[in-house]
């Protein structure tokens, strides 16, 4: 085995150097491409209130010369404003030293104004003057949703920032004189250029290989169409693969800057759509629940319609609830997928058996990564808890379905993928058997013709022997015709070896191994009865056990002194019997037993043990000095 093993590896060494350095490609592709999922730590400072680190800003207001200091509270919120809509100011001393500084602020949907030593750098509301102590905000909304990013002179260092800022009038229902004075960092431009590129790498790579993976499903769903196999299902798939890559990539923050907050909505709709797509593969491939998941997915299209109606309606608590709505039923739609899956698979469906299985093989993972984080002591435990806290809490299941939607597809994905890896394999084992068949029919109809070509030389010869029977009789040697008679009798029974059944496979198979027995000098002898022509055996199962143990039979008995092959089958009490005994010049072993190299009947007992257990038959193996003999049965009843 050892030495056949070898054999395998060197006539394949190409294909195996090929696959190593293939490998060894993409594993450092991905290590190489992965620097730049991670911005470059440096070249950034975040200057933002931070609980009780105000990071040396003064936060106070300004009017008639008078300055008056806010109170802090705490969390970024300051207290002491006398009226709504009232200009505060943020000042701090520049310590920061980076070139090409850009500063962002966030909130610019605020009026907002930026000193530098009292020199006016940039306004949103320029009727609101130029000058600390002396703005006028108009108190309007800004329809800008991205963060403020402002270039600072070379020479910034040292001097004094100042942020002016009034929070719209509509910002609070109950005024309290309290304003939150939000987040300001201070970057190096190659810092800044360095989170673009993350950015974009971070959102870049999972849409990649989203549209992969539903490409590839679309093109199995061709394939399989092709093959007139169509599965709507893999195109669901692929749909779900295909939204969910699209959602990506307006969920992501550079989306912002390309399409602004008018795709917002849109991002929503593929986001539910995804779930339906999801929740349609799922019910496809159900036996006994889909009549019962069917309107969970009829909810979830629905909860998508109405939830697209909700900004023209009136703003209100209704409005609201319409808007939010999908989330709900999205969850409770998976959940009781997830619940049907495994009812199916409980009822035995192959596929929900295998899906099953990975599903608790993606939540085993998680959860081994949620245990590393909490012995670790690393935030993702801490950030899982309390999202899904506040997912629960709100009503809002946009969290939990995150992680869904991570099971689901990983479970979806790799049964689709082995299913299509059986089918293919199916299709080539079933072509390999037709192919088979073909061969051995080839062979079975020359050797009949063989056959036939002789009884007629026999039939033109059969006037001169009956002449020469004749002859032995005038003479009086009675026992001299006699063995004249026999001789004839043996030579036509040595050609009368052909089986017929009544089952083609068995037939075919049997009448090329009898040929091929004849060829090599070996002493056949075949006894049966009737056989169906349908069993409850595959081609496939019983095309291996018969030809592992013909050919097995063959080997041995040529290298026998006792050549000779003989093979009894028929059915009795609902079984199917099949036994076939041979010379044999020492013991072969038993099925389980240790198989020294080049046995020839180990490794082909073993497989057909594993065919008949499958079967739940029974094997039994007689050897002897002399002779081997294998006899299995195994059911037969048609359901």
């Amino acid at each position: 085995m050892k030495k056949g093993f070898g054999k395998f590896i060197a006539d394949h060494l190409v294909f195996f150097i090929c696959a190593a350095a293939v490998a060894a490609g993409v594993v450092f592709s991905l290590l190489f491409l992965s620097a730049y999922t991670v911005p470059l730590s440096g070249g950034a400072a975040d200057l933002s209130v931070q609980d009780e680190n105000t990071n040396g800003w003064e936060v106070y207001t300004e009017e008639n010369g008078e300055k008056t200091l806010l109170t802090y509270e705490g969390g970024g919120y300051y207290s002491g404003l006398s009226y709504p809509g009232q200009v505060f100011y943020a000042s701090r001393v520049m310590t920061e030293s980076f070139d090409e500084p850009i500063l962002q602020v966030e909130g610019g949907s605020f009026a907002l104004s930026i000193f530098l030593d009292g020199g006016l750098l940039y306004t949103n509301d320029p009727a609101a003057g130029n000058r600390i102590g002396a703005l006028n905000f108009s108190g309007k909304i800004f329809s800008s949703t991205m963060p403020l990013q402002l270039s600072l002179p070379p020479d910034y260092s040292g001097k004094i920032l100042t942020i002016a800022q009034s929070q719209p009038f509509s910002e609070k229902q109950d005024w309290d004189g309290s304003v939150f004075f939000g987040p300001v960092t201070l970057y190096d431009n190659t810092a800044l250029q360095s989170i673009y590129a993350s950015q974009a790498t971070q959102t870049a790579y999972p849409a990649m290989l989203l549209a992969m993976l539903g490409f590839s499903l679309a093109a199995l769903f061709l394939y399989q169409l092709y093959h007139k196999k169509a599965n709507p299902g893999i195109l669901f798939l692929a749909l779900f693969a295909l939204l969910w890559m699209a959602d990506t990539l307006l969920r992501s923050e550079l989306s912002f800057y390309y399409y602004g907050s008018s795709m917002a909505m849109t991002e929503q709709y593929l986001y539910f759509g995804c779930f339906v797509f999801l929740s349609l593969f799922l019910a496809g491939r159900m036996q006994r629940c889909r009549k019962f998941f069917l309107p969970f997915i009829i909810a979830q299209a629905a909860a998508i319609a109405l939830c697209a109606v909700s900004p023209l309606l009136p703003y209100s608590d209704f409005s609201v609830f319409l808007m939010t709505f999908p989330q709900l039923v999205s969850f409770l739609s998976i959940l009781a997928g997830i619940v049907f899956s495994i009812v199916e698979s409980c009822r035995g469906t192959s596929f929900f058996r295998l899906f099953v299985k990975l599903f608790i093989v993606a939540a085993i993972a998680f959860g081994g990564v949620y245990l590393v984080s909490l012995i670790g002591g690393t935030d993702f435990h801490r950030e899982f808890n309390q999202n899904m806290a506040a997912s629960f809490d709100t009503g809002l299941f946009y969290y939990p379905l995150v992680f869904l939607r991570y099971f689901l597809i990983f479970a979806c994905f790799l049964v689709t993928l082995v299913e299509f890896i059986q089918s293919t394999v199916q299709r080539n084992v079933s072509l390999r058997i037709l192919e088979l068949k073909n061969r051995m029919a080839k062979e079975s109809y020359d050797q009949l013709n063989r056959y036939t070509e002789q009884t007629m030389i026999l039939r033109h010869d059969l006037k001169k022997h009956l002449a020469v029977v004749d002859a032995f009789l005038q003479e009086g040697r009675e026992e001299r015709a006699r063995e004249y008679i026999r001789g004839l009798d043996a030579a036509f029974g040595e050609k009368a070896h052909i089986s017929n059944t009544g089952n083609y496979l068995i037939d075919t198979i049997f009448n090329s191994k009898f040929a091929e027995a004849e060829q090599k000098g070996i002493h056949a002898k075949i006894t049966y009865g009737p056989v169906p022509g349908c069993l409850p055996i595959s081609d496939m199962d019983l095309c291996s056990l018969l030809l592992n143990s013909l050919e097995n039979a063959l080997s041995a008995a040529q290298a026998a002194k006792n050549r000779f092959l003989e093979v009894n089958i028929h059915l009795k009490n609902g079984f199917l019997y099949y036994s076939c005994e041979n010379g044999a010049d020492h013991p072969a072993p038993a099925a389980k037993a240790a198989r020294p190299a080049g046995s020839v009947h180990g490794y082909g007992l073993a497989i057909m043990e594993q065919i008949v257990e499958k079967y739940q038959g029974a094997m039994n193996i007689e050897s002897t000095d002399a002779s081997f003999k294998l006899s299995i049965a195994v059911p037969a009843n048609l359901p």
